[in-house]
């Protein structure tokens, strides 16, 4: 990557987590309930990133959960450390599989139930896939290319330019000035640093290493 395409990358990175920071406070500030949801067969950047906005809505006193329906016991003989993740996760989230969140809205208002999809665009990879139409308001936040079967959502922030998801929602910490834990700062970190195969990956940019070592200042490692 040149110079020049580095910093026409980074701008364009700026502009649209600075705009999604706006529309993000406008959603939540709107939401009884929010919903968080992940693609399936969740990997460390969508669990990273997922839980690391349960805490932004936790911030902002919102009701929020984070929906994943993937098969635990495969997960726990296939892919053990993304078991172990999602499991330690569980002690500081509120997790729910799609039959809990269904019977929870079924008894209750819906209007102003939110849905925030993570680290995909493509509604056929959304953990609640056949529950979207249920839901009036939706965001997507996302690092992939665009998707020919693309989440009908309200607002779509599918930012090419960042890493990672984890990479965007670091910075909607920053933007926010929220305090990054040491847990949290460790949980996006492992996101970005997985997603990017060690900041090896064609989309690092100085933007991701100013991110990375805020991160580091906040108790993060990679060990």
């Amino acid at each position: 990557m040149s110079t020049k395409e580095m910093l026409e990358r980074v701008t364009r990175f700026n502009e649209l987590t600075e705009k999604l920071n706006d529309d993000l406070i406008e959603f939540l500030n709107t939401a009884s309930t929010v919903f968080i949801s992940p693609h399936i067969n969740i990997d460390f950047d969508a669990l990273s990133s997922a839980t690391s906005l349960y805490e932004i809505c936790k911030t902002l006193e919102k009701t929020v959960y984070i929906v994943i329906d993937d098969d635990e016991d495969e997960m726990r003989i296939n892919d053990p450390k993304m078991y172990m993740m999602l499991q330690a996760a569980k002690n500081y989230c509120n997790f729910i599989n799609v039959e809990e969140m269904n019977n929870m809205r079924s008894n209750e208002t819906t209007d102003n139930d939110h849905l925030i999809v993570v680290d995909t665009n493509n509604v056929n990879r959304v953990q609640v896939k056949d529950a979207i139409s249920t839901f009036k308001h939706i965001m997507v936040i996302d690092h992939h290319s665009i998707s020919t079967t693309p989440v009908p959502a309200e607002y779509n922030y599918v930012i090419p330019e960042a890493t990672s998801a984890s990479e965007i929602i670091a910075e909607l910490f920053i933007l926010n000035g929220i305090d990054l834990s040491e847990r949290v700062s460790n949980d996006l970190l492992t996101g970005i640093w997985l997603d990017t195969s060690r900041l090896t990956g064609s989309t690092v940019s100085s933007k991701t290493a100013s991110i990375f070592s805020i991160l580091l200042e906040n108790g993060a490692n990679v060990a």
